[in-house]
C-alpha cells in the first residue's frame, strides 16, 4: 500500500497469510524541494517507484499487488490516457519490471500508508490537546449555562484520564463527548482536520465521536470548505460560483465590450479587428489592426471610441493577454474606469460582443465571395447591425445612440443605390402592446414608398 502527501511519500509491504494481512515492512521518505512541486499524480506514481526500488529484494520474484487510492494510477498501467513526461514513462517501465496489478482502495482503508506520509511535526493529538485548557475554559464559558438547558444534550461532569479536573462530557451518546468552549473549537477543528485534511463528512464524523459544541456541524462544515491547504489541493472539488448578470446602464458611453477577431486572412497588412459594443444602445463598432500588442489596442480604442464618445464608466473583455497586461491596467487606471474580465474559457460570459463576432464573421464570408474583393475593402458591415431593433429595448441602435439619425438600409448596398440615395424611415410612436409583426415596441416601422433622391448639388 502506497500513499503520498504534499510533504513525503510512504508505504507499507504486508504480506496475505490465515486469511488476513500481516505487515512486514514500512518505508517512508521525505520530498525534495523540487518533488514538492510535483503534480498530484506524479507523487503518487513517485510513492509507488521509491517503495518498489526500497522492497525491491523482498518482492522480487514474488506476485506484488499494489494499492493506491489516486485512481489516476491505476488507468495508468491500464492504458496509455495522458501525456507523461520522460520521468514518469521512466518510473511506470521500473514498476513494471516487478508488477503490473495495481488496484485501488479507498483513502480510509489506507490509513497505514497515510500516516507514513505524513509530516511527523506537524501531526497533533486531538487526545493531548490539553484537557487541562478544556477545563479552564468551561469554567469561564458564558454559554455553558445555556447549554444545560439544552434537552438534546445531557452534561455532567466526569473524571477524564490525564486531567485532574473534572470535564463536562455529554453522556447521551454511547461514548462520552467533551464539551467545547467557544474560544477553543478552531483549535479542535484544525487538530482534527490537519491530520489529512478529510472531506466535510469524514471531518463531522472524526469531530462529532470526540467533542460537542451547539452548531458544531454548521461549524465544521463552514470551516472545511474554508480550509485554504483543501482548496488548493483539491482542484478537481472546487465548486463553480453562479454566473451574475451584468447590470443594466442607466446612460450610453457608460458601458462597453470589448473583443478581438482574427487573425483574418491577410488584407493590405491587417490581420484582426478590434470590435466595441456600447451596453446600452447596441452600437457597434470595428476596426482593423495589423497586430494587437496592448499598446496597439489601447491606441486604438483611445483615439476611435473615447476621443468621439468620452471615457466609459467600465470596460468588459476576456482575459486575453493584452487586457492583462501591465500597460492596459495602467491604461484604465489613467482613465479612471474599471476593467470586467470575464470567466476564463467561458465566452458566453462576454456574449455581446461575440454575437457582434458572428455577424461580422458571416457578413464578411458572404459578401468577399459575392463580390470578390477583399474584406478590409468591404464596407462597415458593424454598422449592418444597426437597422434591426433591440430585444431589450425595441429601438434600434441609432435612435438610442443620436436620437434621429437615419440608418441607411442594408438594402441600398446589395442593390446598388448610390451614396447620394437614402430610403427613409417614418417612426410614430403607438400603443405600448407586445411586439408583433411590422412591429417594435411602442413604434411602427413603415419603409417610405419613394425612394428619396438627393441631388448631388
Amino acid at each position: 500500500m502506497v500513499d503520498a502527501s504534499d510533504m513525503a511519500v510512504g508505504a507499507v509491504l504486508q504480506q496475505h497469510t490465515n486469511g488476513g494481512w500481516r505487515p512486514i515492512a514500512f518505508f517512508s521518505k521525505r520530498l525534495l524541494p523540487h518533488q514538492k512541486r510535483y503534480s498530484a499524480f506524479g507523487r503518487e506514481l513517485l510513492a509507488a517507484y521509491s517503495a518498489v526500488r526500497h522492497f525491491c529484494s523482498a518482492v522480487e520474484g514474488q506476485r506484488l499487488i499494489i494499492y493506491t487510492d489516486h485512481k489516476p494510477l491505476v488507468h495508468a498501467f491500464r492504458k496509455a490516457s495522458r501525456a507523461l513526461s520522460d520521468k514518469e514513462i521512466r518510473h511506470l517501465e521500473f514498476i513494471t519490471c516487478f508488477t503490473s496489478e495495481v488496484r485501488h482502495i479507498k483513502g480510509t482503508e489506507n490509513l497505514v500508508a497515510d500516516a507514513m506520509s505524513l509530516n511527523v511535526h506537524s501531526l497533533q493529538s486531538t487526545k493531548q490537546f490539553s484537557a487541562v485548557k478544556i477545563a479552564i475554559s468551561q469554567a469561564t464559558d458564558p454559554e455553558l449555562d445555556s447549554v444545560k438547558k439544552d434537552t438534546s444534550l445531557q452534561l455532567q461532569r466526569r473524571s477524564i484520564d490525564g486531567c485532574s479536573s473534572p470535564l463536562w462530557v455529554d453522556v447521551s451518546a454511547p461514548l462520552p463527548r467533551i464539551y467545547v468552549p467557544a474560544d477553543l473549537r478552531r483549535s479542535v477543528f484544525y487538530a482534527a482536520h490537519g491530520l489529512s485534511h478529510p472531506g466535510v463528512r469524514a471531518t463531522k464524523r472524526l469531530i462529532l465521536s470526540r467533542y460537542v459544541w451547539p452548531g458544531i456541524k454548521r461549524d465544521v462544515a463552514r470551516w472545511t470548505r474554508s480550509c485554504i491547504a483543501c482548496q488548493r489541493s483539491k482542484i478537481q472539488r472546487h465548486t463553480r460560483s453562479p454566473l451574475v448578470e451584468f447590470p443594466t446602464p442607466k446612460e450610453r458611453f457608460e458601458h462597453v465590450h470589448l473583443d478581438i477577431v482574427g487573425p483574418l486572412p491577410l488584407s493590405e497588412g491587417k490581420r484582426y479587428l478590434l470590435t466595441a459594443v456600447d451596453r446600452f444602445s447596441r452600437w457597434p463598432e470595428a476596426w482593423s489592426l495589423g497586430e494587437i500588442s496592448a499598446r496597439t489596442v489601447a491606441r486604438t480604442f483611445l483615439e476611435n471610441w473615447i476621443a468621439r464618445f468620452g471615457v466609459p464608466a467600465r470596460v468588459t473583455t476576456d482575459q486575453g493577454r493584452q487586457f492583462n497586461s501591465e500597460l492596459w491596467c495602467m491604461f484604465s487606471k489613467f482613465l479612471g474606469c474599471q476593467h470586467i474580465s470575464t470567466s476564463s474559457y467561458h465566452p458566453q460570459a462576454n456574449g455581446l460582443v461575440e454575437r457582434l463576432h458572428r455577424h461580422l464573421k458571416a457578413a464578411l464570408t458572404a459578401h468577399m465571395l459575392q463580390t470578390g474583393v477583399r474584406w478590409t475593402e468591404v464596407p462597415p458591415l458593424s454598422y449592418s447591425a444597426c437597422g434591426a431593433p433591440s430585444k431589450r429595448t425595441w429601438v434600434t441602435p441609432p435612435r438610442n445612440w443620436f436620437t434621429d439619425l437615419r440608418c441607411a438600409s442594408w438594402a441600398s448596398f446589395s442593390s446598388g443605390l448610390q451614396p447620394s440615395q437614402t430610403q427613409t424611415f417614418q417612426v410614430t410612436p403607438t400603443s405600448s402592446k407586445p411586439p408583433c409583426k411590422g412591429k417594435a415596441g411602442g413604434a411602427t416601422f413603415k419603409p417610405s414608398l419613394a425612394v428619396r433622391q438627393q441631388s448631388s448639388e
